[in-house]
């Protein structure tokens, strides 16, 4: 008759359980802060996106009319040319034309809070009726830039 005996040395003993949940700890420590670095430039992508259909849209906009200033906007429509609000709700970033004349126009793009990209404004992009690229707001960056700062500090 078998009769298996606890103790026998069929497991893992404390010592070896500790050990593996402290390689584990150690490997975690340094993925995580490398997995926030990707997701945040994955969430900062969709701004230069954006940005760069709204330009688009809006110099198409311009070609049929020759300004800028949609005169009747429909209630899902901006004065800034044809650009549909609704369309430009996103999970990360509010959009909102600042200013808007007959042959110019200034687009920008901040954060919201509370989406992991730190507290509100932390991310700023603008963009003209000339494509000019602007950030004004950007983690560890005291002026604006002359481009959108997507994955580093400098253009």
């Amino acid at each position: 008759m078998l009769i298996k005996k606890f103790g026998s040395g069929a497991g893992f003993s404390l010592f070896e359980i500790m050990l593996v949940l402290g390689v584990i700890s150690i490997l975690a420590s340094f993925a995580y802060p490398v997995y926030n670095k990707f997701k945040v430039k994955a969430q900062i992508v969709e701004v230069a996106e954006a940005l760069a259909t709204i330009h688009r849209h809006m110099e198409s906009y311009y070609q049929f009319n020759q300004t800028y200033v949609n005169d009747s906007p429909e209630p899902s429509s901006s004065a800034c040319g044809a650009i549909n609000i609704a369309a430009l709700k996103s999970r990360y970033f509010n959009y909102q034309c600042v200013s808007v004349d007959l042959d110019e126009y200034l687009w920008e793009a901040s954060n919201k809070a509370s989406v992991g990209l730190g507290d509100a404004n932390t991310f700023k992009y603008t963009i003209n009726e000339n494509g000019e690229k602007t950030t004004t707001a950007y983690p560890d960056v005291e002026d604006s830039a002359p481009c959108w700062l997507l994955y580093k500090s400098s253009c």
